[in-house]
């Protein structure tokens, strides 16, 4: 496409966002071209998916007010960290959302003042985010809308889901009441009429997702805090234990930085160690989490979890030939 189309339909986008409509006579004077031509590219605008419509009652052409939102003023800070969390900066992670935000922070870009945007972007140059490995969500994107739409619908849906719970793939009827991206990927907490209870889902484990004319009654939002009812991450188990665990210097500092759980409590050593205290909903996957900082971390208490991290430490033992009781050495 030339130079002078591309600066015409831009032009033309520029008059069909103001405040009027106008015909195509209008718009063919302005712009300096036929009637043809005006036709031609509203044709374009149309392939683009811009929204322009016609009004009858004056026979003039305008875009939907409602495509483009409307200037905000930011701060040269704020158009930085809107710019750095969206996308704009070098990033490895891939997620549904994420090419909308990319797409969102090029048309921010394009409408800051010169002044800014040319600090930002020499701010940019320089500034990397670096997420945590997250699932592939290559192909979640449809499901993504599809969740989101049935939510604000209150549409249930059918669906067909491969449960690791189950050890199967599964046919429920859900009704969506939320999504929440945990860790390293998107969850949907929705009640499954095959469960009769609210359960979560795995977003990309949903191998179909299709909305039905059933709708549901809107219930009370969900309480996340509630629902995890204070597990670890996700994953309740019915039973709350108190614990306790030593973390040497070498990786006290990283942990005491990070608010691992709203209920934990830190106590710092004059050697540097730290005492970790938390007051948990099920053992298994803080087992999971503290079995990641090796011989740097000891369970103080309670006893089960102890016995947990025995045993997984044995089985590693196992793995690699080693006798399985060597874990069991100077265990209390």
């Amino acid at each position: 496409m030339k130079i002078s189309r591309i600066y015409r339909l831009l032009r033309l986008i520029t008059m069909l966002q103001g405040n009027r409509t106008h015909t195509v006579d209008e718009l063919a004077d302005q712009l300096e071209v036929s009637r043809r031509t005006v036709f031609r590219d509203l044709q374009v605008l149309e392939m683009a998916h811009i929204p322009y419509y016609h009004d009858r009652q004056v026979g003039g052409y305008r875009i939907d007010p409602r495509f483009f939102l409307p200037p905000v003023n930011l701060t040269l800070t704020e158009a930085l960290a809107i710019l750095a969390m969206t996308g704009r900066v070098r990033s490895s992670a891939q997620v549904p959302l994420q090419a909308e935000a990319a797409r969102a922070a090029v048309k921010l870009e394009s409408i800051l003042p010169e002044q800014i945007g040319q600090y930002v972007g020499s701010v940019l140059e320089k500034l990397s985010v670096h997420w945590t490995p997250v699932s592939e969500h290559a192909q979640s994107g449809d499901l993504m809308e599809t969740v989101i739409q049935a939510i604000v619908d209150k549409r249930c849906c059918r669906a067909e889901y491969q449960s690791f719970y189950e050890g199967s793939a599964i046919e429920t009827v859900v009704r969506p009441l939320r999504v929440v991206f945990i860790e390293r990927g998107w969850y949907v907490i929705a009640y499954s009429e095959m469960h009769q209870e609210i359960r979560t889902f795995k977003l990309m484990r949903f191998a179909r997702l299709v909305p039905t004319d059933q709708t549901f009654a809107q219930p009370a939002d969900v309480d996340l805090d509630e629902y995890f009812a204070d597990a670890w991450r996700m994953i309740p188990e019915g039973q709350f234990h108190d614990v306790h665990l030593h973390f040497e210097p070498k990786v006290a500092a990283n942990v005491a930085e990070v608010q691992w759980h709203r209920t934990q409590q830190i106590e710092t050593n004059e050697d540097g160690s730290i005492e970790y205290r938390v007051r948990v909903n099920g053992l298994g996957e803080i087992a999971w989490w503290l079995m990641g900082y090796g011989d740097q971390v000891r369970v103080v208490g309670p006893p089960e979890l102890k016995e947990r991290v025995i045993a997984a430490a044995r089985n590693v033992l196992g793995q690699y030939g080693q006798p399985a009781d060597a874990a069991g050495e100077g265990a209390p």
